[in-house]
C-alpha cells in the first residue's frame, strides 16, 4: 500500500471530493458531540 503525504484542506470530506464538504463535516462534529454526551452520562444509545 502506498501513502501520500499531500497537503490537507483540514476537511477530510473536501479532500475526498464530497459535494457538500462543510455540511458533512458539521454533521460529523455534531454526531461526535452527541456521542460524547451520551458516553459522559453513562448511557447506552438505547437509553439515550
Amino acid at each position: 500500500m502506498t501513502t501520500s503525504n499531500g497537503s490537507s484542506s483540514g476537511n477530510v470530506f473536501q479532500d475526498l471530493g464530497f459535494d457538500e464538504p462543510a455540511e458533512e463535516l458539521a454533521k460529523a462534529k455534531l454526531t461526535f458531540k452527541i456521542r460524547q454526551i451520551i458516553s459522559d452520562q453513562g448511557l447506552s444509545q438505547k437509553e439515550a
